[in-house]
């Protein structure tokens, strides 16, 4: 099995310390992917990819490279719904795990939104980020990467 890979959706990503910290910890390499410069330095085991301009390439190169075992994570619900198609775990920046129960139900509700908006509705976006919200990420990111770590076959 190879070693786990874990890939940022980096353009919104407010958790960029927390997880380069927890990659590094765990030694599995952390990729940040995003259509402009997010203040990483690139180091071994921390990847900083640029996505080409255009709304989702991004997303896009994470989708492609999202396999079973690796971790993506990401506040956006069409790449989370990608990712876990291709076996991978998700987890937003609230520490939310999202799960192939789930993710069509969010998925439907994000286009009743989007269509209300296109109406004139204001739904209003998301809250913003509170100390509670990176507390439980933090404690969630550590407790998946951890779980990833305990999965791969010991040397012997």
């Amino acid at each position: 099995m190879p070693i786990p890979s874990i890939y940022v959706d980096a353009d919104a990503c407010p958790m960029k310390d927390v997880i380069e910290r927890g990659a590094l910890r765990v030694g599995f390499p952390v990729y940040f992917v995003s259509n402009r410069s997010v203040g990483i330095k690139p180091k071994k085991g921390v990847y900083v990819i640029l996505a080409p301009a255009g709304p989702d390439e991004a997303d896009a190169i994470i989708a492609r490279r999202a396999a079973p075992g690796d971790l993506v994570l990401t506040a956006d619900l069409p790449l989370a719904a990608d990712a876990l198609a291709a076996g991978a775990r998700c987890l937003d920046f609230r520490g939310q795990q999202f799960d192939t129960g789930t993710i069509e139900g969010k998925l439907a509700a994000r286009e009743m939104n989007e269509m209300l908006r296109g109406g004139f509705t204001f739904t209003g976006g998301p809250s913003p980020l509170t100390p509670q919200d990176r507390v439980r990420f933090a404690n969630m990111f550590d407790r998946v990467i951890s779980e990833m770590k305990r999965a791969l076959p010991t040397a012997g």
